[in-house]
């Protein structure tokens, strides 16, 4: 996560807010929140979207869609053989 939207009822706008100390990629957070979507993704055998939604759902955390099929093709890739 890099930002987060918020609106004022005040002046009846959105605005962004820069949300980087709270989800820095590497951190304890954002690792947990990696394992846990794409163990559903795997290990339940559940959609992208239905893996958002529970992400959302219980753990109060919105992870893309886009953003989990990313985590998802960088969990199952296979790793690379060196050639020799």
């Amino acid at each position: 996560m890099t930002y987060s939207k918020h609106y004022c009822r005040g002046c009846e706008r959105f605005f962004n807010q820069n949300m980087e100390h709270l989800a820095v990629s590497n951190s304890l957070f954002t690792n947990r929140v990696n394992k846990t979507a794409v163990a559903l993704v795997l290990g339940k055998d559940m959609t992208l979207a239905g893996a958002s939604k529970a992400m959302w759902q219980k753990y109060h955390v919105h992870v893309p869609p886009t953003t989990l099929h990313d985590w998802v093709t960088a969990k199952t890739r296979a790793p690379t053989q060196a050639a020799g």
